[in-house]
């Protein structure tokens, strides 16, 4: 069901790939908040949770049990989340200031890797999103239905972000407007190393990026780029 290992105040969890029961689920909740519970501020190094077709309910059941806990990385690709989750996501991505919840949320403080890779979002769910995890330095965003549209999220991103170092957008629909707003946002200081691209229909577009990682003097960025 799932493999933890644990020593002093580190523990990590993979879920194996495949569809996870309810009943499931909520074992690993209850060990997980066991945890927290008797470690006061554990360091949770990883949660995989990719390809485990969890659903909203299951992913609520599952931030809930980290509350208090210093999570690095979330990998919660490929499952079965819908507009909903993407709430429930956004609300514990806020710092305590700005929401109420007992046990606080932590992830905001403590994450600095977030794989959404997969999940619908579309526009109206990235920009639901909040980008208040200071310490992010990886978000992959891989096949979420995010249009040109969702420009002025991806300049939030860039500039509310500063630890970002990898983003991942590979097969969306971006455009031009994208572009013109991952450029705008590289050349005021992003410290972006690594954007991939592939599989959007950016065309001559991608012109515009190029143009401002010279500018800034970006060398040997793994820039990994389709059009």
């Amino acid at each position: 069901m799932h493999a933890m290992s644990a020593f002093a105040t580190t523990a990590a969890f993979a879920f194996p790939p495949r569809r996870m029961a309810p009943e499931q689920l909520d074992v690993v909740a209850a060990t997980i908040a066991k945890l927290v519970d008797a470690q006061r501020d554990l360091r949770i190094e990883a949660i995989d949770a990719a390809h485990c077709e969890l659903g909203d309910e299951q992913l609520q059941k599952l931030l809930v049990s980290t509350r208090g806990a210093w999570l690095r990385k979330l990998n919660l690709s490929r499952n079965s989340f819908t507009q909903a989750g993407a709430v429930t996501l956004a609300a514990e991505l806020l710092p305590p200031t700005l929401v109420r919840m007992y046990p606080p949320p932590a992830l905001w403080r403590s994450l600095c890797k977030l794989d959404l890779s997969g999940w619908p979002l579309g526009d109206e769910g990235c920009f639901q999103l909040p980008l208040h995890c200071k310490g992010l330095t990886t978000l992959l965003l891989s096949q979420v239905s995010l249009t040109d549209a969702g420009a002025p999220f991806l300049h939030r991103v860039l500039s509310n972000l500063p630890s970002l170092r990898c983003l991942s957008l590979v097969r969306n629909k971006l455009g031009p407007r994208s572009m013109i707003a991952l450029a705008e946002a590289i050349r005021l200081g992003s410290p972006l190393e690594s954007l991939d691209l592939a599989w959007n229909n950016i065309g001559d577009s991608l012109a515009d990026v190029v143009r401002a990682v010279s500018e800034v003097g970006r060398k040997g960025a793994g820039w990994g780029i389709g059009a």
